[in-house]
């Protein structure tokens, strides 16, 4: 039997954060305060997911269409940001991902 011991755990959510912001086309900057260790993004015009979450690559993500077709993305869709050599705690959401007039609402966790 293979164990799969915990990476990181706690007593219950450190952190949490959630919010929206209507796309541009362009990086999206979104500080929470904590360098997330999951971030799930939601456009809600479209019905897509993009899911990251610590353990994966910092370039990937999980995209989840409409149809609930599930896909690697290796576009750096959302790249966390935290520790003292960063510029600010929270995560980047690439251009690609703000597509321009689409609605999304989002969530960290940390």
């Amino acid at each position: 039997m293979a164990t799969d011991n915990a990476t990181s755990q706690a007593q219950g959510v450190v952190n949490l954060a959630t919010g929206s912001f209507t796309g541009a086309g362009e990086a999206v900057q979104v500080v929470t305060g904590f360098k997330p260790r999951c971030v799930r993004l939601i456009n809600q015009t479209d019905r897509i997911q993009h899911i990251w979450q610590e353990g994966m690559a910092a370039t990937h993500t999980l995209n989840i269409a409409a149809a609930g077709t599930a896909t690697d993305n290796s576009s750096s869709h959302i790249v966390p940001h935290g520790g003292p050599e960063a510029d600010f705690r929270g995560f980047l959401v690439a251009a690609g991902a703000a597509v321009n007039g689409k609605d999304y609402v989002w969530s960290a966790w940390g």
